[in-house]
């Protein structure tokens, strides 16, 4: 109702300056932009889905689908992923999986998280969510513009937070969340909190394990890839070649724009 008072002031407004005609018109569409606006959600800066993916071409044998368990695949097909052996958020067997791209310290991405979370939870059975590390730091990532800030460390909390996969999946999330959330860690407190719920010594021996770099070359490439037309992260790859780029303005949005997607 308060969307349509507007629509109404506005063409009051119009009237009281004598142009009677003009006034009424623009009211009439003020409330109809508004009214559709209700029905359909506000078209938003902050976010865009597109349906042209530029993908590496991959196959089951890449980092990204290596191993053993279930696999899907975006693209046409190009892209294939291992449910099993990639961090991720949710069940292995959910009937959708998507693909997020993120970095710890990027707070559109920090945003997303509790947004995903609040997905999987609402949708435990239909929804998981493979959660891939694409690090915005010179350190790690040759591919940032030169006007790109970055976020340094980031490439540090990538490999510990993969390694801490590597060496123990259950405590995965726990490191996710505390990794993206609004108290940044620098690297060495990174550890220390990971080594409160990981063997030290498994850390440790995860940390020198090559999969970790092949597995953050990858995502790198895949964001650059994927970022012809949109740079911002976080992206998700929701099914075949949809993908969203950029943070939806609220949780409520998002999983609305989720399930229309994904048709639940």
């Amino acid at each position: 109702m308060a969307t349509h008072a507007v629509g109404l002031s506005i063409a009051l407004l119009g009237l009281s300056r004598g142009v009677a005609a003009i006034g009424v018109q623009a009211g009439v569409a003020a409330v109809f932009a508004l009214a559709l606006g209700q029905l359909y959600g506000p078209v938003t800066a902050t976010h865009r889905i597109t349906s042209d993916t530029q993908s590496p071409e991959s196959s089951s044998a890449g980092v990204h689908g290596r191993g053993e368990g279930r696999t899907v695949s975006f693209d046409g097909g190009r892209k294939t992923f291992n449910v099993s052996a990639l961090p991720r958020l949710g069940s292995a067997d959910a009937k959708h999986v998507l693909i997020e791209y993120h970095d710890f310290q990027c707070p559109a991405c920090r945003t997303m998280g509790g947004f995903l979370r609040a997905l999987v939870e609402k949708h435990p059975d239909d929804i998981s969510v493979i959660l891939l590390p694409v690090p915005l730091d010179r350190y790690c990532n040759s591919h940032l513009k030169p006007t790109d800030k970055g976020h340094p460390g980031s490439c540090a909390l990538a490999r510990i937070a993969l390694a801490v996969w590597k060496a123990d999946p259950a405590a995965y999330q726990e490191i996710h969340t505390r990794f993206a959330s609004d108290l940044p860690l620098g690297e060495e407190a990174a550890l220390a909190f990971a080594r409160e719920w990981v063997n030290p010594a498994s850390l440790d021996s995860a940390l020198r394990d090559p999969w970790i770099d092949e597995l953050i070359r990858a995502d790198i490439s895949d964001w650059v890839a994927l970022s012809e037309k949109k740079h911002q992260l976080p992206k998700i790859l929701i099914r075949d070649k949809r993908i969203l780029h950029g943070l939806p303005p609220t949780e409520a949005d998002f999983i609305r724009v989720m399930e229309r997607e994904l048709g639940l």
